[in-house]
């Protein structure tokens, strides 16, 4: 199966630029290192650090960025049976209804499966309205990932469709990702993250905002190295090999990155397709905003803690320094500043 060729676009120029800039910083912080401030030498070596860090997550991103490879959606031979699940606890009602409306324009022949952690009644009512089927689990533990798991128990498709409750899929969802599935070494397919709610707090002040960076920039670029990763939805997933690996993760809040670094040490591929799938709801106001990277940042060090990618086997260099990108900028940098602003 071809996985899609590199893009086009001027990335000699830029890699050479790229080539440029390390070279000119690595010069400056040697430099910097000869005319610390003897009376105030910490606070230099503060800033020293600061400047290195900077240094760091710039070779991070060029590594990740080096090449952008866009797969090209293939036709499927075999005909995969897909359920597309979508886990619900307190969205509104019309919120989800919308995304039921997705479902039943989804071209390819699919089981849809709404999810309710909140054990709703207006919510059996709706799937019911959509000929969806209705899963309530007794218990609820293990959150999103813990939905997910109950799921795949009461369900039999081959792919697992993830959506969250509030993305609308487009109808050829499943007729660009499914095929990819005739490769057995494929576990997810993810697609692009789009938003409907242009007058989000991230649309606010630039169309080109920090979600497009890393959905059109770096997760092509992680094609290249085998490290894209499930970002929940939209996406599909490989039933057999969720079971082979017991599962969604249930140690972090960010379950999707855990679960996709457990298969990628099994060998499994992640394919990132820069096409659209599905359009949601971006975070309105900047609370909510901030609330969702803490809770990346916090189900970062949760991951550093349970399936650290520089200390677990399984995973190539390249793969350990991408996950390692993603990782230390919520970690480091977004569960401090989101505490502050908490506190």
């Amino acid at each position: 199966m071809s996985r899609g060729e590199p893009r086009r676009a001027p990335e000699l120029i830029i890699r050479c630029v790229t080539v440029i800039v390390i070279a000119f910083t690595s010069y400056y912080l040697i430099w910097r290192l000869s005319i610390f401030n003897p009376d105030a030498v910490i606070l230099s070596l503060v800033l020293w650090l600061a400047e290195a860090y900077g240094f760091m997550i710039f070779l991070l991103y060029a590594f990740m960025a080096w090449r952008l490879v866009d797969p090209v959606p293939p036709e499927t031979k075999h005909h995969p049976t897909v359920d597309v699940l979508i886990p619900t606890y307190n969205e509104p009602v019309d919120v989800l209804r919308a995304t039921l409306a997705g479902c039943a324009h989804i071209r390819y022949p699919h089981q849809t499966y709404v999810l309710d952690d909140g054990g709703r009644d207006e919510v059996r009512a709706l799937a019911a309205a959509f000929n969806c089927n209705y899963i309530a689990r007794p218990t609820h533990e293990g959150a999103k990932a813990g939905n997910l798991n109950y799921a795949l128990k009461q369900t039999t498709g081959e792919l697992i469709a993830t959506l969250d409750a509030d993305n609308i899929p487009l109808p050829g969802f499943l007729d660009d990702t499914v095929g990819f599935f005739d490769d057995p070494s494929v576990a997810i397919v993810q697609g692009p993250q789009l938003f409907y709610n242009l007058d989000s707090f991230e649309h606010e002040h630039s169309i080109w905002h920090e979600q497009r960076l890393f959905f059109h920039v770096i997760l092509p670029g992680k094609n290249r190295t085998n490290s894209a990763f499930w970002c929940g939805s939209p996406a599909v997933v490989r039933r057999s090999a969720l079971v082979s690996i017991g599962g969604v993760a249930t140690e972090s809040v960010t379950e999707d990155l855990h679960t996709t670094i457990r298969l990628l040490r099994r060998g499994y591929h992640v394919i990132y397709i820069d096409r659209p799938l599905a359009s949601g709801l971006a975070p309105a106001t900047v609370e909510d905003f901030l609330g969702q990277r803490f809770r990346w940042a916090q189900g970062a060090m949760q991951i550093w803690r349970k399936d650290n990618p520089f200390t677990i086997p399984g995973l190539s260099i390249g793969q350990r320094l991408s996950l390692f990108a993603s990782m230390v900028t919520y970690s480091m940098l977004s569960k401090g500043l989101s505490s502050c602003l908490y506190l």
